[in-house]
């Protein structure tokens, strides 16, 4: 896809059919637009099928560091940290709204500043580095109106209503809760 400045934004993955931004590509100099032709979600899935048929294990130094990190602050606050390695293997390592499958940090939806919810499996989901800084502590539904349309649909069409399920409530529930806490946290 072309926008205004006439650069490609855009592209279609071959494996997934979606229509993703060029920054959900693996860089390749010889590709379309200097990319790879499957997005790196697509990418990622098929690495982890090949080593799952290899037997291969997928814990590194920067996980263990990460898990590490966030251990630490979560026990600081005096905040629940219950999610398992089991829980966190289900998380798929995969930005919900990038589609970046490198530079990923552990997000907690309620941020633990607001010193309410903790490191659990209702309230994490892997994120892209660049945009785990520009949330910050923010109120979520305030920071995601900055962001670009893509970010917007997959926040408000994939990852809200998977968090108010992992929750127990509906969405419109579920957004009501975290905007009362963060009134709170004020």
């Amino acid at each position: 896809m072309i926008n205004e400045g006439g650069y490609i934004s855009r592209k279609q993955c071959k494996s997934c059919h979606i229509m993703k931004y060029l920054y959900c590509f693996g860089k390749k100099a010889d590709g379309f637009a200097k990319t790879r032709s499957i997005c790196k979600m697509c990418k990622m899935k098929q690495n982890a099928d090949y080593e799952s048929r290899e037997g291969r294990t997928r814990d590194s130094k920067l996980e263990r560091k990460r898990r590490y990190q966030c251990e630490r602050r979560t026990a600081e606050r005096k905040l629940p940290h219950t999610l398992t390695a089991e829980q966190d293997a289900q998380l798929n390592n995969v930005c919900i709204l990038s589609g970046a499958t490198s530079n990923l940090q552990l997000e907690h939806f309620i941020p633990l500043s607001w010193g309410v919810a903790g490191t659990t499996f209702e309230n994490c989901y892997y994120i892209e580095e660049r945009l785990n800084y520009s949330k910050g502590n923010r109120n979520p539904f305030e920071w995601i109106e900055t962001r670009f349309q893509d970010e917007k649909n997959r926040f408000y069409g994939y990852l809200v209503p998977m968090l108010a399920e992992r929750n127990g409530m509906r969405v419109d529930e579920f957004i009501s809760y975290v905007n009362n806490l963060y009134s709170k946290a004020l």
